[in-house]
């Protein structure tokens, strides 16, 4: 059974308030195409990227907060990475293309 967009999003936004009472936020869809036409440069997309403060509280639940933030962070990371570069190959292939037309 799949889910539609708006149960996909209210299922995600459900498990982050319950496993990380901190938000992670990543690209904003303006920043994600800003990135792409190279108007942003990767440094300042992940810059844009916020992730919780550690928790440092002995407990299994910090412990668990902690493990997801950093791997989502380092997600959204590359996100942004893989984007400013996918920009780069546009803009050389618009190139390539409007010196051969």
């Amino acid at each position: 059974m799949a889910l539609h967009c708006g149960e996909r999003k209210e299922l995600e936004e459900a498990l982050k308030e319950a496993v990380l009472p901190q938000p992670i936020s990543d690209l904003t869809l303006e920043d994600e195409a800003a990135l792409l036409a190279g108007e942003i440069t990767e440094a300042e997309a992940i810059a844009k990227i916020k992730i919780p403060t550690k928790n440092d509280e002995n407990t299994a639940a910090a412990a668990i907060e902690n493990i997801i933030a950093e791997y989502v962070g380092e997600l959204y990371g590359l996100k942004a990475t893989y984007l400013g570069r996918l920009g780069v190959l546009l803009k050389a292939r618009r190139r390539k293309n409007s010196m051969v037309a």
